[in-house]
């Protein structure tokens, strides 16, 4: 096939994404629901942006993590060692286009997992580990063969080298690890206001508008909708800093 092949396997991820977001809404919310922030999604210029630029691999770390999210929803409701292993594959997957965002995943997994654990499997969780080292240590051996070693990769290779001074502190190199770029909170709130606010709007507007409508609910405290709020949002605002 060769490299002619990865703009078709970009394009057929991205439709695989699409469609994993739409089965995935649908089992939290109403039909019309799904299809209405499916048409969104499509619209969204961030989203079609990346995925119409096979060789830029965020589009496809987004898509294959939808895609993940909703094999993990078809392990928890219907469970086999198929869904556990396509789940854990999905993500492995994703991590294998940005292993960079295990900083942030890695938590959710951990929250997701804690939520649901009365429906896990654990006789068949292992599958669901093994599906996620699959596609991770190809990417382990061409890290230490890039940068000789397999965990720290090109974000720690070009932020500070707090990682190469054995004489730093543990609190200094865990920092340095969940923040390679340093902690400029002023210009992460400008760039945040220039990117979102400024150039998306339309699509910024709708979130904010459904995060307040959500936030105003009468029960929202007593529901795991409470959770969300702050999980989503404590995410978020580490994103923001460290991008």
């Amino acid at each position: 096939f060769g490299s002619s092949a990865i703009p078709w396997f970009a394009g057929l991820i991205a439709l695989g994404g699409i469609i994993s977001f739409y089965n995935l809404e649908k089992i939290f919310f109403s039909t019309r629901i799904a299809q209405l922030s499916t048409l969104l999604l499509i619209v969204q210029p961030t989203y079609v942006f990346y995925i119409s630029r096979p060789y830029w691999h965020n589009g496809s770390f987004v898509s294959l993590l939808v895609i993940a999210a909703w094999l993990f929803s078809q392990a928890i409701l219907k469970p086999s060692i198929v869904r556990y292993f396509g789940a854990g594959l999905g993500l492995g997957f994703a991590l294998a286009f940005r292993a960079s965002e295990i900083l942030w995943l890695a938590p959710m997994l951990v929250a997701i997992g804690l939520i649901v654990k009365r429906k896990i499997k654990k006789i068949i969780l292992p599958y669901f580990f093994i599906g996620l080292l699959v596609p991770i240590i190809p990417v382990a051996y061409f890290q230490y063969q890039t940068y000789h070693q397999s965990v720290l990769g090109a974000y720690g290779a070009l932020g500070s080298s707090a990682f190469a001074q054995t004489s730093t502190s543990v609190f200094s190199k865990f920092f340095q690890f969940i923040m390679p770029w340093g902690f400029h909170p002023i210009r992460a709130v400008s760039k945040f206001w220039q990117f979102s606010i400024g150039m998306m709007f339309p699509a910024v507007g709708l979130g904010l508008l459904g995060a307040l409508t959500l936030i105003k609910q009468k029960n929202l405290k007593k529901s795991l909708s409470w959770w969300y709020v702050v999980f989503l949002s404590t995410i978020s605002l580490w994103l923001l800093l460290y991008y």
